[in-house]
């Protein structure tokens, strides 16, 4: 889905598609985790994939925001992949050492869920968006501080 995101959001402009293909990941990626854990469906490729998954959407929908004029938005884009890429490495090592996958904590759930919802309110409402400048600038700037406070308290 994420091609086809990044298609409708940056070429062919069209909010609607955007949002329903942003929806549909979004809905697809927590059914999935939730028959995997109803089911008792659980491994360990599913475990380590979809994490990584999600970062490359998260790190993609973020740099296809800052492309679009939220210029603070690469703050976020640059934190997500410091941040990503340091936690992938660690755990890789972490699970070749110990064969121990290492979890996501609430905090982080929570900044994930805070910076979908900023979003949703840009693919949304995108002149706004772009109007409000600094309250959304300063919402973008937030996301990137509540994602290193996750890094922390993850590493804690």
């Amino acid at each position: 889905m994420l091609p086809l995101f990044v298609y409708y959001y940056l070429y062919m402009n069209n909010g609607v598609m955007t949002l329903v293909i942003f929806l549909l990941a979004g809905i697809t990626d927590i059914l999935d985790g939730y028959i995997a854990r109803k089911k008792n469906l659980v491994t360990e490729f599913g475990t380590i994939f979809d994490p990584i998954v999600d970062k490359i959407f998260q790190i993609t929908i973020a740099i296809c925001v800052s492309l679009k004029g939220f210029r603070a938005m690469w703050i976020v884009v640059i934190v997500l992949i410091i941040k990503d890429t340091i936690l992938i490495v660690v755990g890789a090592f972490v699970y070749k050492k110990y064969k121990r996958i290492s979890k996501s904590n609430w905090f982080g759930k929570t900044a994930s869920f805070i910076f979908y919802i900023l979003i949703l309110i840009i693919i949304i409402f995108p002149n706004w968006a772009l109007k409000a400048g600094l309250i959304i600038e300063s919402a973008i700037i937030t996301s990137g501080i509540l994602a290193l406070i996750s890094y922390a308290i993850y590493n804690l």
